[in-house]
């Protein structure tokens, strides 16, 4: 009897043991086979995927959206205005306009290729051909920095901080998850004013800042000396948005007179009546069902915004390239 139970213990230890190699092959083969993939092209291959689209690349003659709103908006406007001009002299091309943009913001191949991954993702999950095609890519990379290859070392923070209408409360911190603090206006940057100065700027602000409450609309209009009027088309813009907002899918609405005039006479030392906000009727048109809108959720209504916004840049970008060039 004992030598039958003896038995059945080594077969069941045998057994085990085997199975629990076969396990760890798993999953050292599926280890292996992530970091293959990883190593070849940096993990973002699949922004790359074929298509029945012929190649454009427009890009290389266009700035996007998300590269103006990371340098800021008031230095690419600098650039794009002494770029315009060498161009009419016969100084320089539109066909090295996207390379003299990166040259002139001294960006970083992860800085590029973070807007490579972020775009070209975006247009990969809508259905639409990549922006940035995967030659036009390596051109770049070989030119400015020396290796062709498509590997993103670190993914930089480019993107505004945003939560719904408004920035995020200390710049990290969603606005739903922020209700025990109060005036969260004051701690929240408007995403208008992030584009103006540059997330790549704000980012740096931030960093150095001392405290978490530092972070806050004062001390970042301040330091980045930011005219009135720019403040006010901020709060203008944010207004209509969460009114907008509001009506379409119940976003709280923060910004009120007495908030903006706390803020605005504390910066400039008088304060103004916000515009009346006149919404659009198809807003307030709404019946109960959820196709009377483009987006059936939050996160579709998000990726309609940003489409819309990409396609009014590029639109900008692209007419003001071309009456340059008539003109020259």
């Amino acid at each position: 009897m004992k030598q039958i139970i003896l038995l059945l213990l080594t077969l069941v230890i045998v057994f085990y043991g085997c199975s629990t190699k076969s396990s760890e092959s798993s999953k050292i083969s599926s280890v292996a086979s992530h970091t293959s993939s990883t190593d070849e092209t940096g993990g973002h291959d699949g922004y790359f995927s074929e298509s029945s689209y012929p190649v454009d690349e427009s890009w290389r003659s266009e700035i996007s959206y998300t590269y103006m709103k990371y340098v800021g908006t008031k230095e690419h406007k600098v650039f794009s205005q002494n770029y315009g001009n060498e161009v009419r002299n016969g100084l320089k091309s539109y066909d090295n306009y996207f390379v003299e943009f990166l040259k002139y913001f001294n960006l970083t191949s992860d800085e590029f290729l973070t807007v490579v991954e972020i775009e070209n993702k975006q247009m990969v999950e809508n259905g639409k051909p990549v922006y940035y095609n995967e030659a036009g890519v390596k051109d770049i990379l070989k030119t400015l920095y020396g290796d062709e290859s498509i590997v993103l070392k670190e993914p930089i923070d480019m993107l505004l901080k945003q939560s719904g209408s408004y920035g995020k409360v200390f710049g990290d911190t969603d606005i739903t998850d922020a209700k025990n603090i109060e005036n969260l206006l004051y701690y929240s940057i408007p995403l208008k004013l992030q584009a103006y100065v540059g997330i790549r700027q704000l980012n740096q602000w931030a960093t150095g800042l001392e405290k978490h409450e530092d972070y806050n609309i004062i001390n970042f209009v301040k330091h980045f000396n930011i005219p009135a009027d720019e403040f006010d088309r901020a709060f203008e813009e944010m207004n209509y948005n969460t009114h907008m907002n509001n009506v379409t899918d119940g976003e709280t609405i923060l910004l009120t007179q007495g908030a903006y005039d706390f803020i605005r006479q504390e910066l400039y030392g008088s304060t103004k009546t916000l515009s009346e906000v006149s919404l659009p009727d198809a807003v307030y048109q709404q019946s109960s069902e959820e196709s009377s809108l483009p987006w059936n959720t939050p996160e579709e209504k998000s990726a309609y915004y940003a489409a819309s916004e990409a396609q009014m840049a590029q639109s900008h970008t692209s007419s003001y390239v071309s009456s340059t060039a008539t003109s020259h």
